[in-house]
Formats: C-alpha cells, structure tokens, sequence
C-alpha cells in the first residue's frame, strides 16, 4: 500500500473520529454549582455549554479534507509520467486543418 494513502486514509479517519468527538453533548444543559451547592445565577443562566470548542471542529474539518487530498492524490501515477508517444495519441491530425475549410 502506498504510504501517501495510508496517510491519507488514518488523517480521514481522525477526522471523523474529532468530528464526532465535537458532537458529543451537543444539546446537553449541565447546571453551573457553585461549592456548598448555592447558584450565584438564576436558573435562567445556570448551563454551559457542554459541547467542545469551534476548534475541535476546526481541526477535524481540516483534517478530514488534507486526508481526501491526500487519498485523491495517491491514485495518481506521478512517479514515472509517459514521454513516449504511442499508437493512438495523436487523434488530430495537425496538417489536416486546409482540410476542413468546409466545416
């Protein structure tokens, strides 16, 4: 296996796993005691916010999209690009354009 795609592919997979660690408690209300048990809020203002940090998501979003380029990259044959013409390749033929006045 190619070590770019395996890169590829754990950094998508870290990605995923951050982005649902981000989601954990999404909605959760957990209420703000101060010692001995008395609020020094109302109740109106005692939650905070139990979700993670917009960095999490962040960070996942970054690296759910660095492990897709790299997993894109990776099935491409950069090592050793053809510089040899084949049979085929040349489709148009380039002397052929007084050929075509009537198109």
């Amino acid at each position: 296996m190619k070590p770019m795609l395996m890169i590829g592919v754990l950094l998508f997979v870290l990605g995923l796993g951050l982005a649902g660690f981000g989601m954990l408690g999404v909605g959760d209300e957990r209420p703000i005691t101060v010692s001995g048990g008395a609020s020094a809020v109302p109740v109106e203002q005692q939650t905070e916010s139990s979700g993670s940090s917009p960095t999490v998501a962040i960070l996942s979003g970054l690296t759910i999209a660095t492990g897709a380029l790299l997993i894109g990259l990776s099935y491409g044959n950069w090592s050793t690009p053809r510089s040899t013409h084949e049979a085929g390749d040349e489709v148009v033929d380039p002397e052929g354009h007084d050929r075509m006045k009537h198109v």
